[in-house]
This record gives C-alpha cells, sequence and structure tokens, in this order.
C-alpha cells in the first residue's frame, strides 16, 4: 500500500456519479462492488492485476468503474469531517487504477467508454455488445442472493456467469449485460478474467444521478491510439503540448480533433 499525504485546500471531483439534478441523466438505484483478478501475463499467473471495481445501475443506465477513486474520496471526506482535522490528509493507495470505464445506456443500445489519461478523461462511442446468454437451470447461492448460471462467447473467450432475478438490473461488470438480473459473479474458462462478488447496497435513499459532465473529451479509436503512442514514446512532449492550451489541447494538437465536449450534466 501506497501513504500520500496532502495538505488539504479544497477538492472538488466530477465523474459520472454526480449529486445534482440533471438532464439525460437518471437516478442511481444500486451500487455492487467486484473483485477484479486479470491475468494479463500467461507466462506469470500467479501474479496477476487485481482491483476493486464498482457498478453503478439505475433502470436504463449504468457506470463501471475502478473503485480507486471513490475510496480516495471517502478517506478524504472522513479525515476532514473529523473534528481534530488539523489540514493534512493522508491517504492509503492499494495501487494504480484501471484506466477505463464504461457507460450503457440500454434503452437506447448505447455503450461509450471512458479513458484516463494524467487529468484528462476521454470519451469514447462503443459498438453495443450483442450477447446471446444461453441459461441453464444450475443454481447458487452469492452474499445471500440465488442466482442462475449463464454462458456467453464473447471477443474470443467464453464466460460463465451467476447472476440474480432477485436484483431487477440487467448489468454486470464490464461490458458484460443483457440478463435478466445483476450479474454477481462471472470468468472465462481459463480464469484469466474473473470479476468475483464483494457487495451490493441501494442506494435509492441518496440523490445520485448517472450522466456524462463536461469535463470529457470526445474522441475516437484513431486518435486516442495517436495521443497514446506520443504519451508513451516522448511523456515530456505530451505534458508541453498540454500544457499550451488547457486540458484539452493535447488532443486537439495531437490528435488532430477539434475541441469537443460532452454536456450531459448540468
Amino acid at each position: 500500500m501506497k501513504h500520500l499525504k496532502l495538505w488539504y485546500v479544497g477538492v472538488v471531483c466530477f465523474f459520472f456519479i454526480v449529486k445534482v439534478n440533471a438532464q439525460e441523466t437518471e437516478p442511481v438505484l444500486a451500487r455492487a462492488r467486484y473483485q477484479f483478478i486479470h491475468v494479463n501475463d500467461t507466462a506469470n499467473r500467479d501474479h496477476p492485476k487485481e482491483e476493486e471495481m464498482v457498478l453503478y445501475a439505475g433502470i436504463n443506465r449504468s457506470f463501471f468503474t475502478s473503485n480507486a477513486e471513490e475510496e480516495i474520496n471517502r478517506q478524504m471526506e472522513e479525515q476532514v469531517a473529523n473534528p481534530s482535522f488539523d489540514g493534512n490528509i493522508n491517504l492509503v493507495s492499494k495501487g494504480s487504477s484501471t484506466n477505463e470505464s464504461f457507460y450503457f445506456v440500454s434503452n437506447t443500445r448505447a455503450l461509450k467508454r471512458i479513458y484516463r489519461l494524467m487529468q484528462n478523461q476521454y470519451i469514447l462511442d462503443e459498438p453495443y455488445p450483442q450477447l446471446d446468454w444461453k441459461i441453464n437451470d444450475d443454481t447458487l447461492t452469492i452474499g445471500g442472493y440465488n442466482c442462475q448460471k449463464a454462458t456467453v462467447s464473447f471477443k474470443g473467450r467464453t464466460y460463465t456467469a451467476w447472476f440474480s432475478p432477485e436484483l431487477p438490473f440487467s448489468f454486470g461488470p464490464w461490458k458484460l449485460h443483457g440478463l435478466p438480473g445483476l450479474i454477481l459473479d462471472v470468468a472465462d474458462s481459463k480464469k484469466e478474467v474473473v470479476f468475483h462478488f464483494v457487495g451490493f447496497e441501494k442506494l435509492d435513499h441518496v440523490n445520485l444521478q448517472i450522466g456524462t459532465t463536461t469535463d470529457y473529451i470526445e474522441i475516437n479509436q484513431e486518435a486516442l491510439d495517436r495521443l497514446l503512442k506520443v504519451f508513451k514514446e516522448n511523456r515530456q512532449t505530451f505534458m508541453d503540448v498540454q500544457g499550451q492550451g488547457g486540458r484539452s489541447n493535447a488532443a486537439n494538437v495531437i490528435s488532430g480533433l477539434p475541441k469537443k465536449r460532452m454536456h450531459l450534466v448540468q
């Protein structure tokens, strides 16, 4: 774990989950947490990447992202609210977080991917996954919820998922969706991509909305690839260009795209 010590001067973070009323959003009704295990080096299976992820779900919308940002914000809020707070914040980081998040709108069959690169967050349209689930009669209890088994082939892997009809959300981790109940646990046949259930809670008592903010820069995959290439080959050039004209200038100059941001949360 990494311990970070900061001087608190006031921090406001805007993500997909916002405490405001807005057009093109809908209320968050529930939150599910998963332990993500990914064997990204098959020659080193004993040391997979592990990270806690979180899924926010509404009726037609969901947002799947790393839980690291939320954990940092929770630590900050707790320390600032403490009567003995002296201006110093000690943050405990469990490692680097995943750079990608996914935003589903099921009733319009839309999927957007958000890629975080330093202080910028880029948003891309993704093909909406058409998943041909095969549901069988096998059952399992996970976290106290009765679950049913389903399998699907997707992106070269065969996944086995356990979903709960008791939780009426058609979403799940990553791009896996479309079952008649929330996916609580899922893994591919080689156990290289695994999402284990950690917890579930209803959030219909709090004023949270799912939607995008003006902080996201719209981009396409080709432009993002060029941006990442420059970032990996010459990080200083990337930072210099980014600093010449604000948050989106690196995307404009390096990727050749006009400045265009999402504006769904007002």
